[in-house]
């Protein structure tokens, strides 16, 4: 339902309102048991926004088209995303918004090794569409063969062996084993340390020229009252 009143929405003009788009992924943003949607991200950014004189519209997405209305302007910018070179380039970042470790996730029994130089070649991977890490896989010539929509169908994959390994978020993933049950079947490996952003359209930054001082201020002081 919400998705259907969020394809309606005009550009992000609104005086005094800040339009994000984001998407649900567990624990960064997520609904709780009373169906609010809540997260480390989320209230982290609901406080900087409304600790800088604003109101916040929060749209939740598949994140292929959250920040796919962000390239348009659509909205006022999207989170929690790491930084590529596209990203850097389309948008500003904000201070570190939360953690995030890329991890490869294979098959307790396989022999494959992520350090080895034929894992490149030989390894059916994936990670989810519309992710850095995906982006990375396919401009790091790995052989992907997989990119679904989110972390739990990369999961049936990898444990269904069309794949042999999987790129994934570590706090996401920890949530998704622990949901399908199979930690005695999987081991990780992390892959590097890439922590997510709130990232905006440089137009709305450009209008806006003391916002992400102010923002950036309040993600701290959020860090010292929590």
């Amino acid at each position: 339902m919400l998705l259907m009143v969020v394809l309606l929405v005009p550009p992000a003009t609104f005086a005094g309102t800040v339009t994000l788009a984001t998407h649900e992924l567990y624990p960064y943003g997520y609904h709780d048991s009373a169906n609010n949607f809540t997260g480390y991200a989320v209230e982290r950014v609901r406080f900087a926004i409304s600790r800088c004189g604003h109101n916040l519209r929060l749209l939740v997405l598949p994140w292929a088209r959250a920040q796919a209305m962000a390239k348009t302007d659509s909205v006022d910018g999207f989170f929690a995303g790491s930084l590529s070179d596209e990203r850097k380039d389309l948008y500003v970042a904000s201070v570190v918004l939360a953690p995030q470790n890329w991890t490869w996730y294979l098959l307790r029994d396989t022999p494959l090794n992520p350090d080895s130089p034929q894992f490149k070649e030989s390894a059916k991977v994936g990670s989810f569409i519309g992710a850095n890490m995906l982006a990375y896989l396919e401009s790091n010539g790995f052989n992907i063969s997989g990119a679904p929509k989110d972390t739990a169908a990369l999961f049936h994959m990898l444990i269904g062996k069309r794949l042999d390994a999987i790129l994934a978020n570590d706090l996401v993933a920890r949530k998704v084993i622990e949901e399908q049950g199979i930690g005695p079947i999987v081991r990780s490996q992390i892959l590097k340390n890439e922590p997510l952003y709130a990232l905006f359209t440089k137009r709305f930054i450009r209008e806006n020229p003391n916002f992400l001082e102010c923002f950036n201020a309040a993600l701290t002081e959020y860090e010292t009252l929590h």
